[in-house]
């Protein structure tokens, strides 16, 4: 019920498109997206993060993936929601992909140059986010990856954080270059051959 009165507030502009980034983490996607060409959201929630890195990027495309689970009436909130951000915000450089991460890596073909990860937190879905997007994003691309560090919007264990200290630590072709709240960002660098 909760979900279906901040949908009509949102209709009614009463409520704004949410977002689980805090105000730092988002000042750092912005920080580090900007001048993006390609870009790629993993989960979209209901737009609000789109929505700051598209125009935070009016020259990129951006493409917001997200299955955008439906309701008990057979909507997905979040989606109308974020459509509803999008058409206010007058933001046309967003796609919105309503799809599985894992689905939509096989139609998507271009070079990526920023990818925000922050979709499926189990251990398995951020691993296989990472195995599958990586290949997609451009020697010095960036990747941002959502609730893979505790902090006070992240207080509890998720799979990104096991990936985060057992996994990326181990990596030769990645470097980490920033890192506020629950939010880190990494490089895709060259390896010397």
């Amino acid at each position: 019920m909760k979900t279906f009165v901040h949908f009509c507030k949102c209709l009614a502009g009463l409520d704004e498109a949410a977002t689980q980034v805090t105000q730092a983490e988002l000042a750092m996607l912005l920080k580090h997206s900007r001048g993006a060409e390609i870009l790629v959201e993993l989960g979209c929630y209901e737009g609000a993060t789109a929505v700051a890195l598209a125009r935070n990027a009016p020259g990129g495309q951006v493409h917001s993936i997200d299955p955008f689970y439906r309701g008990r009436i057979g909507l997905s909130y979040g989606y109308w929601i974020a459509r509803l951000e999008i058409w206010r915000k007058r933001v046309r450089n967003i796609h919105l992909i309503q799809a599985f991460s894992y689905d939509a890596i096989k139609q998507f073909h271009s070079q990526i140059d920023f990818l925000f990860i922050d979709a499926d937190h189990s251990r398995e879905g951020v691993e296989r986010d990472w195995s599958d997007w990586l290949p997609k994003l451009r020697t010095g691309g960036l990747i941002a990856m959502h609730d893979c560090r505790i902090s006070s919007n992240s207080p509890i264990e998720l799979g990104t954080m096991q990936f985060y200290r057992e996994r990326l630590s181990k990596l030769d072709d990645i470097v980490e270059l920033d890192a506020v709240d629950s939010l880190a960002i990494f490089q895709k660098r060259q390896l010397p051959r």
